[in-house]
């Protein structure tokens, strides 16, 4: 079975200016990895890179402009990060579900180091 994780921000800024940082290579590198590239749109991609070694590209699989954003990494036990967004009371809700982590042992330090990051 599957587990997820779910976290939830507000953040001061408009749904348009979340969607900016949160789907633009530009925007990707202010708070997430020094490198990044996106090719835009359901089917195109989003490269992350932390250097040599450390860099992943993944498949985007949610495209929905203002709304949701998701990939999908990893072949052998693939993972969906998706980011929901939402105007509300002057602020915007910023939803993060990462799901497809494994039971047991073998994949606790993964689900614990998305935890914590």
């Amino acid at each position: 079975m599957s587990r997820r994780q779910k976290h939830v921000v507000q953040i001061d800024a408009t749904p348009d200016e979340v969607w900016q940082h949160i789907t633009t290579a530009k925007g990707i590198v202010r708070w997430f990895a020094p490198e990044a590239a996106v090719t835009p749109g359901e089917g195109g991609s989003i490269m992350v890179s932390w250097g040599p070694g450390m860099e992943g590209t993944a498949p985007i699989s949610i495209w929905e402009p203002g709304k949701r954003f998701a990939w999908t990494e990893g072949a052998e036990n693939p993972k969906l990060i998706e980011f929901e967004i939402e105007a509300k009371d002057g602020t915007t809700s910023v939803t993060l579900v990462q799901s497809g982590f494994g039971d047991g042992a073998k994949f606790e330090d993964e689900y614990e180091a998305v935890n914590g990051g």
